[in-house]
């Protein structure tokens, strides 16, 4: 008769207790898919972003696009796409030193 298995372990071949194997981590893929099949907005088409938002289905869109989307209710129309992504640098001075 087969000892019985403590809670946590697992029975070996024999039946007896044998220490509950460590799981193994499977990456998780962070919605960065490969260079094959990027990300592209459902909108404008884009492929680089800041920020990926999505829409209520849950489809991906662009940072611009998911912001336009959320502020009108609309989608963003094709003539403000601009293809550049502008980077904002720091202030030289608080905004409040100039009072």
């Amino acid at each position: 008769m087969p000892a019985t298995v403590p809670e946590g372990k697992v029975p070996d071949e024999d039946g007896n207790a044998a220490p509950t194997p460590a799981p193994t981590k499977v990456p998780k893929s962070k919605e960065s898919p490969s260079d094959d099949n990027p990300t592209r907005c459902l909108n404008c088409s884009t492929t680089n972003t800041p920020l990926w938002r999505r829409d209520a289905d849950g489809r991906p869109l662009c940072n611009a696009c998911g912001l336009f989307r959320n502020l009108h209710g609309v989608d963003r129309p094709a003539n403000l796409n601009t293809g550049v992504i502008k980077v904002r640098r720091p202030a030289l001075f608080p905004r409040s030193s100039f009072r």
